[in-house]
């Protein structure tokens, strides 16, 4: 099975609302559709998130008003190596060959963990907005 860039995929996240909106103007539907309908129901692979979840540990924080947030501030350049290689190897993944389950914790973490990397490029940003706008999104 093809192995799909987790780069990619996360862009084809953001872009699939768009694409459905201009017909003909988006992502290969067939590649869509191995992205969001084909698992493997009797998998027991486990992708490895331990590198997300100490950086998670170390970083995120509860504000008063409830809400999570990552200090940006505090990631060392260690650790945006880190996040570089857990990014790298989700990328390895054929996500295809997981369950269900597996492949929900995959895409989440996979797109949280590519948003604070953006982020963390450009550090310091009021909003990934600011970072985006100008470009795909603009």
């Amino acid at each position: 099975m093809r192995k799909i860039p987790g780069f990619f995929v996360v862009m084809v996240g953001f872009l699939l609302p768009v694409a459905k909106a201009h017909e003909g103007a988006g992502p290969d539907s067939k590649l869509i559709d191995t992205l969001w309908t084909a698992y493997d129901p009797a998998s027991t692979d486990v992708v490895d998130h331990s590198i997300w979840t100490g950086l998670l540990s170390r970083h995120l924080v509860e504000g008063e008003d409830g809400v999570n947030r990552f200090r940006y501030s505090a990631l060392t350049g260690m650790e945006k190596g880190l996040l570089n290689d857990y990014v790298y190897q989700l990328e390895a993944v054929d996500v295809t060959d997981l369950n269900r389950a597996e492949q929900m914790a995959y895409w989440i973490n996979l797109y949280n963990a590519v948003t604070v990397k953006v982020v963390a490029e450009h550090y310091p940003v009021k909003s990934i907005r600011n970072v985006l706008s100008g470009g795909l999104f603009s």
